[in-house]
């Protein structure tokens, strides 16, 4: 059976195919956008996005947790190639409480 980072690392050049086709002629069609939604949900975070868009976040979060080492993160906000950011997003990767840290390394998930 593959380890987990090397389905990742996969998963991650086929997006990474997909995420080149987003430029056509020089110009990004990836659209993003991180927003509060209006009243009276305003309580959710909305990720929206066109394909490219919804790509790119994809791609960005399975890069951080291909990059197995706890802490590792990404973030989405105004710098970077986020048409609106209502609020910033970190997505971290980080052990859940009922896993055992040698474990998961022994499995090749994380690098600590």
């Amino acid at each position: 059976m593959k380890k987990t980072t090397d389905i990742l690392l996969q998963a991650i050049a086929a997006l990474d195919g997909l995420e080149n086709e987003s430029i056509v002629d020089g110009k990004s069609l990836l659209f993003l956008e991180i927003e509060k939604a209006p009243a009276p949900s305003s309580e959710e975070l909305r990720i929206n996005g066109n394909v490219h868009g919804l790509v790119y976040f994809a791609t960005m979060i399975l890069k951080t947790a291909a990059r197995g080492t706890l802490g590792a993160h990404v973030h989405f906000d105004g710098s970077s190639d986020i048409e609106r950011c209502d609020m910033p997003i970190v997505v971290c990767l980080k052990s859940a409480p009922w896993e055992d840290a040698s474990e998961t390394r022994a499995r090749g998930e994380v690098n600590e």
